[in-house]
């Protein structure tokens, strides 16, 4: 996964002088914080996963 695949989702990938993270469509944090991009982008295509195999949307794509 890339950032620009998740940029295409709808995703945001943020960051400051310390840390990165995704945001989702409504602006819920996907995950924690990482030490780099690749790291935070990695973890949010992990979570996104694990909802579509439960047959769920990622509560924070759409607020639910």
């Amino acid at each position: 996964m890339t950032t620009k695949e998740l940029e295409t989702m709808g995703y945001t990938v943020k960051h400051s002088d310390i840390c990165w993270w995704v945001d989702g469509v409504c602006g819920y944090r996907v995950t924690g914080y990482y030490g780099s991009e690749q790291e935070a982008v990695n973890a949010a295509w992990t979570e996104i996963q694990i909802a579509r195999a439960m047959g769920k949307h990622p509560i924070w794509l759409y607020g639910e």
